[in-house]
């Protein structure tokens, strides 16, 4: 168990939450029990604790195994249940990969020392989660969003178990009322504050954690500071440098002045309502709607009920507010009595410690009248009124913060406070806001509240009526930007006067404005300022031109325009990074800084109008601006080398895919990027590790647009030589990203998951050997698709019959590149060999080692006889190519074929089953008699005949198994009574059925062939003369004498 180096936060802060604050709701009423048979790994929780050396070794453990492959089928069925197809093929493919890894050499090569935790408790926990998901108590909503979650954190390593037990606890919680969504707001904080301290302290060079480890550092810190949503199950949260005491320290710091109660309770006001005004009709959920309390009260009543259940302990009061001017009633804008009413709330429940109202002023307009201006935290203002009217007794009542209580603290002469400002300009009537000062303003997002609740109308009166002072003018320049309505920052720029282009920058704060004016999105106000900016580039300080594309917190915006696939305001600020290169105000380094964008994500959204501004920009600073290429190279691989296209084929977008071939090979031609450079872009075979693999990452997703796009370019990139034959076979094999993998792109194709993609990959195969782009023999090499145990498809699909894998389209596949020249027969005869390859163990044929082999598909041996057999009706193999498959002979022994060996090992079920596809397929004619008198004889170089071995064998029924075979063969007509006849007794000097029952010397086993023998003769599959002259060699036998082994032809009768 994780040991923290410093106390809980909870404890460091005691004068915002109780002890027990943190603490998680009880679980939810239980799912049904377990059944009896599901297991996992218990370790030392078991009364009888074992390793996991020993529990990986026992039956159990393929037991687990198969529940664990149900559990997943379960989540399929589920998602195909609920989700739109698009959603449901994602998670499916998304559970394909972790069920592929599973399978894969029993799950060591993927999870490793990570085994025991997946079947112990991620087992258990997958158990629970699946129970679970089956309980309609359970907001459907809730079992859908936690399925989307586990199934898209089962590709990464969370996978080894975390995954699962934090899907358990997902559904594992009741609603809580109130409590619960105090828990719900204070884990979101929670994990906000702290991604963003993680990012900050990266920015800023106080930390230097990779990327792809920020889930784990925001895990880790949880778990030194005992957060909600801490993950204790999660490896790598714990490394002993993760972490300093500084970098906690400042994380408390951090945590001490954001995460405060009061501020929760006004997140959780805001939620309320929200949903009030969600629930109510139409007439009523306008904010701004007036309320006739005769007709509207039962309908808000209604809903105020509802959501009691919920936010306990808010008054309606706080709610609705009566003009006393007009008499209407009206929401209020102003949310402070809300918050107020859950704060108090929150401290009745134990959860937050009492934050007091305090006094900022008082006053009164009358003897009998008198109010009190109260803050908590200086986050929330609120009105304390108390009326005496004609008795001693006070009436005491809250309100929201008026014009007369705000122009009163004005009037006082004491400090502005932003927070109060912020509540007037937000919660007065719009009709008092003409009266608002401009000198009031104390920040530029009051001035935006303010001018957007006038609108732009009264907005315009307002800035016509009142004088406006610099400072003023300052925060009402960022204001009006903010709105968006360009006649009100005309209207301000006509009331502040003729100024130059440079003196306007400089009121808006400098440069910075446009990047302001950008994230409010208005483009045409980011075309005004982007001209000021652009008139005023020779008094820009060479430096300062960097602000006008970063927020103040450090956030890029040109990125943030391409995500969003604005195309025109991502031109308008490349273009003036351009024109600032040009005039020396920013320099080279600065401005491929800034070209840095997220393409990955673009291209995984589709923008490509967006993409295209990027690549002009980016071609004119190669070609004017000294963009070298190893810095072009980063920039086009979101500052990773070689990531390619990858998001346009995760994201399923061809024309993306067709904009970066163009443009990379564009760059190419021009000598703008070095041929090496333009091959492993092309191939996207670098960037981030989950990243990797683009064809795979494709086929995972059933993209076939994309992929077959992709494939189609990389073809034709080297049949013009930009990559070479190894890199598109690589291409070809879709590899999963993680080293080393193997061609796990086809088992999905042809397993279902990725079928839409199959198409695509074998035009692109076709293509290429059309191209002269691939040989056979690598053809053949695809097609063998190993898996990491370097066991082949048709190897492994038997082998696992659990996993949902089918040979079908694996043939059908196999057939069309046969026919069509892709493959030779001598490659199409190995395939269906289906050998281990390389460092495999398994160097059998798979019939060979379906018969003697494998205890978990009994059916194999039947499916590869299917197999072979439909491949020689396709015409891709011939006779005797069949025969030696239908064989099995293992190349380390050639004594005996499979079916000999399996009946030596025992193998009753499988030699059964054997004969009886055998037979089947010898009925269709698919080979000749003499090639099923060989397989049943199964004689190797010295070995004595099938019928020998199996009369030696230990059971006595693989004897009758044989021989019921041979005479229904005969019986059919497959083969001749004198062929029957030679099974029993070849005309060579090889140990037969005889010599076997011999040694035997078992009576019973004589009586079996005897019963056969007077069978055969009843049928008329052999005449009077042979039967008695077998009836004779086995009487002699019993008697311990023997016979020749051949029998004279004889005339029957």
């Amino acid at each position: 168990m994780f040991q923290p180096s410093m106390p809980p936060f909870v404890a460091q802060a005691q004068g915002l939450y109780t002890a027990t604050a943190f603490n998680p709701l009880p679980a939810a009423a239980g799912p049904a029990d377990p059944p009896a048979d599901w297991q996992s790994f218990m370790g030392d929780l078991s009364a009888e604790p074992e390793s996991f050396e020993d529990f990986h070794r026992s039956d159990r453990f393929k037991q687990v195994r198969d529940q664990f492959l149900a559990r997943l089928q379960q989540c399929e069925q589920f998602a195909r249940q609920h989700f739109t197809s698009t959603a449901a093929a994602t998670i499916v493919n998304n559970l394909a990969v972790f069920r592929a890894r599973l399978l894969d050499g029993e799950g060591t090569p993927y999870f490793g020392e990570h085994l025991a935790m997946l079947y112990g408790v991620g087992k258990r926990s997958l158990d629970t989660f699946c129970l679970r998901l089956e309980q309609a108590d359970i907001e459907l909503r809730l079992r859908k969003a936690t399925l989307d979650t586990l199934a898209d954190q089962l590709q990464f390593c969370r996978s080894t178990g975390p995954a699962f037990i934090e899907a358990a606890s997902a559904l594992d919680q009741i609603e809580g009322g109130l409590h619960g969504q105090f828990l719900a707001v204070l884990k979101q904080k929670v994990d906000a504050f702290l991604q963003r301290f993680v990012r900050q302290n990266n920015a800023s060079g106080a930390a230097k954690w990779p990327e792809n480890m920020e889930v784990h550092v925001v895990n880790r810190l949880k778990l030194e500071l005992m957060l909600p949503g801490a993950d204790f199950h999660d490896p790598l949260s714990e490394g002993p440098t993760l972490v300093n005491g500084t970098q906690l320290r400042a994380c408390v710091g951090l945590l001490l002045d954001k995460l405060r109660p009061v501020s929760i309770a006004a997140h959780l006001a805001e939620d309320y309502h929200a949903r009030f005004l969600d629930a109510l009709s139409q007439k009523l959920n306008k904010p701004s709607a007036a309320i006739d309390p005769n007709t509207a009260m039962p309908e808000i009543l209604k809903v105020a009920s509802a959501l009691g259940a919920t936010f306990s302990g808010v008054s309606l009061h706080s709610l609705l507010a009566e003009d006393p001017t007009s008499g209407e009633v009206r929401w209020r804008s102003d949310l402070a009595l809300v918050a107020l009413d859950l704060m108090r709330e929150l401290e009745r429940l134990n959860l937050v410690v009492n934050q007091p109202s305090v006094d900022l002023m008082t006053g009164g307009d009358d003897p009998d009248s008198r109010w009190r201006l109260r803050h908590i935290d200086f986050r929330i203002f609120h009105i304390e009124e108390e009326h005496l009217g004609n008795s001693t007794i006070s009436n005491v009542s809250t309100d929201t913060v008026g014009l007369r209580h705000f122009m009163k603290w004005q009037e006082s002469g004491h400090a502005p406070l932003n927070g109060l400002t912020a509540t007037a300009v937000s919660a007065w009537p719009v009709a008092h806001l003409m009266d608002f000062q401009p000198g009031w303003l104390g920040l530029a997002s009051h001035a935006k509240t303010l001018l957007r609740r006038l609108g732009p109308e009264r907005a315009i009166s307002w800035i016509r009526s009142h004088k406006i002072d610099e400072q003023a003018l300052k925060r009402l320049l960022r204001g009006a930007t903010a709105t968006g309505e360009i006649k009100v920052l005309q209207a301000l720029v006509e009331r502040g006067g003729p100024r130059s282009a440079a003196e306007w920058v400089r009121l808006a704060d400098g440069p910075s404005i446009l990047a302001f004016a950008v994230k409010c999105g208005n483009l045409t106000i980011c075309r005004y300022w982007h001209d000021q900016l652009q008139a005023s580039l020779g008094d820009t300080a060479t430096g300062s031109l960097s602000d006008a594309f970063t927020t103040r917190e450090g956030k890029q915006l040109a990125p943030v325009a391409l995500l969003a696939g604005d195309a025109d305001m991502l031109d308008l600020m490349l273009s003036l990074m351009i024109q600032g290169r040009s005039r020396n105000r920013l320099d080279s380094e600065a401005l491929h800084r800034l070209l840095m964008m997220p393409l990955q994500g673009a291209m995984m959204r589709g923008q490509k109008a967006a993409l295209e501004v990027v690549g002009r920009h980016l071609t004119q600073a190669a070609r004017h601006h000294g963009m070298r290429g190893e810095v072009l190279e980063r920039a086009l691989g979101q500052n990773l080398v070689g990531a390619g296209c990858v998001g346009a084929l995760i994201g399923n977008h061809a024309p993306c895919v067709r904009w970066f071939f163009d443009l990379v090979i564009a760059l190419g031609r021009e000598k703008l990027l070095m041929p090496s450079q333009v091959a492993l872009m092309l191939a996207g075979e670098g960037g981030s590790p989950k990243m990797r693999g683009p064809t795979y990452q494709a086929v995972r997703r059933n993209n076939a647009d994309a992929l077959g796009t992709f494939l189609a370019r990389a073809v034709d990139a080297t049949t013009d030589g930009w990559i070479d034959t190894e890199c598109l076979a690589r291409l070809l094999s879709c590899q999963p990203p993680t080293q080393p993998r193997r061609e796990y792109g086809l088992w999905l194709m042809l397993g279902g998951a990725g079928e839409r993609c199959l198409q695509a990959w074998t035009d692109a195969v076709l293509k290429a050997r059309e191209k002269g782009c691939l040989e056979s023999d690598t053809v053949a090499g695809l097609l063998m698709a190993p898996n990491t145990s370097d066991i082949p498809y048709a190897r492994g699909t038997l082998k696992y019959p659990f996993a949902g894998f089918s040979l079908t389209p694996w043939l059908e596949l196999l057939t069309q590149l046969a026919k069509k020249g892709a493959i030779e027969r001598p490659h199409v005869k190995v395939l269906l060999d289906a050998r281990g390859l390389g460092g495999s163990s398994e160097s059998s044929p798979a019939l060979y080692a379906a018969m003697n082999l494998w205890t978990e598909a009994p059916q194999a041996p039947a499916q590869y006889v299917q197999l072979y057999c439909d491949a020689k009706r396709a015409d891709i193999i011939d006779a005797k190519a069949l025969e030696d498959l239908l064989s099995a002979i293992h190349p380390q022994d050639s004594y005996a074929t499979g079916m000999v060996r399996a009946i030596e090992n025992g193998r009753l079920d499988a030699v059964r089953t054997y004969l009886h596809a055998l037979i089947t397929q010898a009925r269709t004619r698919v080979f000749e008699a003499d090639t099923l008198l060989k397989l049943l004889d199964g004689r190797g170089v010295s070995q004595g005949t099938a019928l020998f071995v199996a009369a030696v064998a230990l059971e006595q029924e693989l004897l009758k198994t044989v021989l019921a075979a041979t005479l229904e063969a005969t019986q059919s007509g497959l083969i001749t009574g004198e062929q029957w006849l030679r099974l029993l007794l070849p005309e060579d000097d090889l140990p037969n059925i005889l010599d076997g029952l011999a040694l035997r010397d078992d009576a019973s086993r004589i009586d079996v062939v005897r019963r056969e023998v007077n069978r055969a003769h009843e049928l008329h599959l052999i005449t009077q003369a042979q039967s008695q002259t077998l009836h004779q060699r086995l009487d002699s036998v019993k008697l311990g004498g023997r016979e020749p082994t051949s029998i004279p032809s004889v005339a029957g009768s």
